[in-house]
């Protein structure tokens, strides 16, 4: 990864933590903390009413003892969270959805950008904040389970995760949202990423850097041995071609590339990112900052998943 890279991953951090800012929030959380019932008393449509909370119940699940992917080779069934945030006001809750009538198991491992084992604050099932490099969850048929990865620590924290399924056809299905809560604990903000494939390695972004946005795209190659050769081609909405680009993308190393810092001629248009690799195992994602306060995670559209 180059040095340019690695200073525009940085960036779109600080852009994170300066978004917590600008949607007023004064949280500087360095201890962990237990899940807790609350209530708080809030004013709507002019009166007062009084609004609950629960602790919120989590998965079962254990350390893992053998974090993915173990090999240079991606199996086609395994996902990706191509980024997971926490600290400095976010949390994320991992939704894992069993779609079938039978059990099924899952391990998830965390990384950093540079592909290195992460070791990621999650709340046990009894309230309790651990850290831990990866997990194993078993769902029953028909079920579903929540991971919260706590907002512990004062930095922005960023990373991706790895979603290692048996062998075959898998019938999990899973999301990942991140927020930031008020002073209270009830959430004022959040945006949805969908567990994506690992086959996107030839794929479309649409991107929109105009009216005070800034669109990033995230790149991952997951496996832990082949280099991946990039190709990126950066086209206005009415297909003239703004950018051409190549970058390799080191074996189980991550990429965030703010498109208007990193290629001028984006900023203040929009249009579509092509982006194609010479492996067949790569991850991505958008998202989308505000200069107005606003996060949001954006799709990409793969060939590979458009056409099978």
């Amino acid at each position: 990864m180059s040095r340019a890279m690695m200073e525009i991953g940085t960036e779109e951090t600080m852009k994170r933590i300066a978004l917590l800012f600008l949607v007023g929030l004064a949280m500087a959380f360095a201890q962990p903390r237990q899940a807790a019932a609350r209530s708080t008393r809030v004013q709507h449509g002019g009166q007062q009413r009084e609004r609950q909370a629960a602790p919120r119940s989590t998965a079962q699940f254990a350390k893992s003892t053998a974090p993915q992917p173990s090999s240079a080779l991606v199996d086609p069934n395994d996902r990706v969270f191509a980024d997971v945030v926490y600290g400095g006001g976010w949390e994320m809750v991992l939704t894992f959805v069993n779609m079938s009538g039978g059990r099924e198991r899952l391990t998830l491992s965390f990384y950093n950008d540079d592909g290195s084992t992460a070791s990621v604050p999650l709340v046990n099932p009894d309230g309790s904040i651990s850290a831990y490099t990866g997990v194993d969850v078993a769902l029953d048929g028909n079920t579903s389970s929540e991971l919260v990865v706590a907002d512990v620590g004062k930095d922005v924290i960023s990373g991706w995760a790895y979603v290692s399924l048996p062998a075959g056809v898998s019938y999990i299905a899973g999301q990942a949202v991140a927020r930031v809560k008020d002073a209270d604990g009830f959430v004022i903000s959040e945006s949805v990423e969908s567990l994506t494939n690992t086959q996107d390695y030839n794929l479309f972004a649409p991107f929109d850097n105009q009216d005070g946005v800034s669109t990033s795209l995230v790149l991952i190659n997951p496996g832990n041995a082949k280099t991946a050769n990039i190709v990126l081609s950066v086209q206005d909405s009415s297909g003239g071609v703004l950018v051409r680009d190549r970058f390799d993308l080191l074996a189980g190393t991550r990429v965030t590339i703010n498109l208007p810092a990193a290629y001028k001629a984006t900023a203040g248009v929009s249009g579509k990112v092509r982006v194609s690799g010479d492996i067949k195992s790569l991850s991505a994602i958008c998202f989308r900052v505000s200069d107005g306060g606003s996060f949001a995670y954006s799709p990409i559209f793969n060939w590979s998943g458009l056409l099978k």
